[in-house]
C-alpha cells in the first residue's frame, strides 16, 4: 500500500507541476501577444510622426492610412501589416511602391469575396485585371470604382515589370487616394 501512495503522491506532484507550467505558458503567450500589439501601434505611430514631419504627402492620406490600420487591426492581420508597410514606404519616399501594395490589398480582397464564385473557384491563380472585370460585371464596382482600380493595377504592373517607375506628382497622390478610398469601400461592401 505504502509503495502505491508514494507513486499516486509523485503522480499528483508531477501533474500539478506540469498543470502549473501549463499555465504559466499560457499567462507567458498572452504578456507576448499584448507586447508584440503594443509594439505595432507605437511602430505605427512612430511611423506616422515621421511622416507628419515630412510635407510632401498630405495630411489627409496619412489620416486615412492610419484609420485603415485601425479598422484592421484584430480583424485581418496580413491586410493590417502590409498597411503599416505602405507607411513605412512613403515615408522613405518609395510611393510607387506603396500604390503597388495597396492594389495587392485591393486584389486580395476582392480574391476574398470571389474565392466562392464558380469562375474562381477551382482556380489557383486569378489575374487581377479578371477581378477587377468581374467586380463591374456584377455591379460590384461602380464606373468610378472600375476605373480607380485599372489605374491601379496599370501602376502596379508597371512597377512589378519596369525600373525606376515614376509619374507625376498629383498621379501618384491621386492613385494614393484611389487606392485607400477603394479599400474603404470594398471593407464597407463585403461588411455589408
Amino acid at each position: 500500500m505504502k509503495g502505491k501512495d508514494i507513486a499516486l503522491g509523485t503522480v499528483t506532484v508531477i501533474a500539478g507541476i506540469l498543470i502549473y507550467l501549463l499555465i504559466g505558458e499560457k499567462n507567458l503567450n498572452k504578456l507576448k501577444d499584448r507586447e508584440i500589439k503594443y509594439l505595432k501601434k507605437k511602430n505605427k505611430d512612430l511611423l506616422l510622426k515621421s511622416l507628419n514631419d515630412k510635407n510632401q504627402i498630405p495630411n489627409e492620406i496619412k489620416t486615412q492610412i492610419a484609420e485603415l490600420i485601425d479598422n484592421y487591426d484584430g480583424v485581418e492581420e496580413n491586410i493590417c501589416n502590409e498597411l503599416i508597410g505602405v507607411l513605412a514606404l512613403i515615408e522613405i519616399g518609395q510611393e510607387i511602391k506603396a500604390i503597388k501594395d495597396l492594389t495587392k490589398i485591393i486584389e486580395n480582397l476582392l480574391k476574398e469575396k470571389y474565392k466562392e464564385e464558380n469562375e474562381f473557384k477551382k482556380k489557383n491563380f486569378v489575374p487581377l485585371a479578371r477581378l477587377i472585370d468581374y467586380a463591374k460585371e456584377k455591379d460590384f464596382f461602380n464606373q468610378k470604382e472600375y476605373n480607380t482600380a485599372c489605374i491601379l493595377r496599370d501602376f502596379r504592373n508597371e512597377e512589378s515589370h519596369n525600373l525606376n517607375v515614376t509619374d507625376t506628382r498629383n498621379m501618384i497622390l491621386a492613385s494614393m487616394l484611389g487606392g485607400i478610398e477603394l479599400i474603404f469601400r470594398i471593407g464597407k461592401k463585403i461588411i455589408a
